[in-house]
């Protein structure tokens, strides 16, 4: 097969016995630039020398390229396309030793075991990195995720993995949704941002659509980050440290899935044959803040175990007195920082999750005001009609009447 090109370790010793390679990998963006470097390790560290053809475009890594490489066979194929079931599905018939990089989408695949490997980046940790990064400031309420335009599976994953960490912290996030054929949402998207209660903590799939959301915030001339902050994934520095404020970013360690990727596909080449598909995951190399974040500190800290507490215990009936315990330090210090970061009272806090909870069970149960107020953390059931009045304006039955 024509158009291959020998790769040898950074001396370029000659070598015997050069296995020939399919690299079907996107190098024009940080992340395959980076499994590349990660290939390329492995080589010169086990002084290997492969001969390599290649593909840098998705449309070339075709059904019919596949079946070309059947015909005429290589030893090896380590692609990280987003492919297509059809091509995967060639790749399913063959025997060739083959290592796929960020494959989500696996069920194409399903009928191979041989000679198989898949390795990605850990989606979990991501989301749930940014979720920390955020919840850590403890200056947000309020959070949301904006999924890259395709809905791609490892953008749902992480997406889920933030909202799944931001839950167990009592907290929950919107999520951004596109209209169908926009070809350009910047102008829905400043729309969905001003609609946003502030301040927000803004998780963003990766780092070009991030570049929208700040372009949206400042169209919207939403203040970044003390209206909305920003994190997204991929930490390309080209983009991230040039944004007007520079962008914070999650960075998988795409270098170690390309290391593990050649050391999977040599073990393979080398006739360590596999009956099973072996799937392994990489996490992350690094979160690069940046001023689309605030900075954490002992303060945010602080008021975030509070919050985190409040949510956790506000309908068991606790007071300031309760959260002030939890947090070990003077019922002075917790207020003054706790009104400084949320803009309100630890009181008014733990009344805002009581009240929020009165709502839901108004909304979707037909308990009296006296079971209300018991599930709902209140001493008395006396008071609550008075406080849900102030709160609203309206009556709890006006209220249930009205969203009925």
């Amino acid at each position: 097969m024509a158009g291959f090109r020998s790769m040898a370790n950074r001396n370029m010793r000659p070598q015997t016995g050069n296995k020939r390679v399919v690299i079907a990998l996107q190098m024009a963006g940080k992340p395959g630039q980076r499994k590349m470097s990660g290939i390329l390790d492995y080589l010169a560290e086990k002084d290997l020398r492969w001969e390599i053809r290649f593909v840098r475009h998705r449309e070339d890594f075709s059904p019919d390229f596949v079946r070309a490489l059947a015909a005429n066979p290589v030893d090896g194929i380590l692609y990280s396309f987003d492919t297509v079931p059809t091509v995967e599905a060639e790749l399913a018939k063959i025997d060739i030793p083959t290592v796929g990089l960020d494959v989500f989408d696996q069920s194409p695949l399903c009928g191979r075991t041989r000679n198989l490997a898949l390795v990605v980046g850990d989606c979990a940790a991501v989301g749930q990195a940014a979720a920390d990064l955020l919840l850590d400031s403890g200056v947000f309420r309020r959070f949301a995720f904006v999924p890259d335009v395709h809905h791609r599976i490892w953008g749902k994953l992480r997406g889920r993995a933030f909202m799944e960490r931001l839950k167990a912290h009592g907290f929950s996030a919107d999520t951004y949704r596109r209209s169908r054929g926009a070809a350009n949402d910047v102008a829905e998207l400043v729309a969905w941002l001003k609609g946003r209660h502030k301040p927000c903590g803004v998780f963003v799939a990766f780092d070009d659509r991030a570049l929208d959301v700040m372009e949206a915030c400042r169209m919207a001339e939403i203040r970044v980050p003390q209206d909305v902050a920003v994190v997204s994934v991929d930490n390309d520095e080209m983009l991230c440290e040039h944004t007007v404020p520079a962008l914070t970013s999650i960075q998988p360690d795409h270098v170690a899935q390309g290391r593990l990727a050649a050391e999977l596909l040599c073990g393979m080449m080398e006739g360590h044959v596999t009956t099973m598909v072996r799937r392994e995951s990489c996490g992350i190399r690094q979160v690069a803040v940046r001023e689309s974040t605030p900075k954490v500190s002992n303060a945010g800290r602080l008021v975030q175990r509070a919050v985190a507490y409040i949510q956790s215990h506000a309908t068991k009936g606790i007071g300031v007195r309760e959260v002030v315990a939890h947090l070990k330090c003077s019922r002075r210090l917790a207020d003054l920082r706790f009104r400084e970061l949320q803009g309100m009272s630890i009181l008014e806090a733990i009344r805002k999750v009581q009240m929020d909870e009165v709502c839901r069970l108004l909304r979707t149960t037909n308990l009296s005001t006296s079971a209300i107020a018991a599930q709902t953390g209140f001493a008395s059931a006396k008071h609550l009609p008075e406080q849900f009045k102030a709160a609203f304006g309206c009556s709890m039955g006006a209220y249930r009447t009205t969203i009925a």
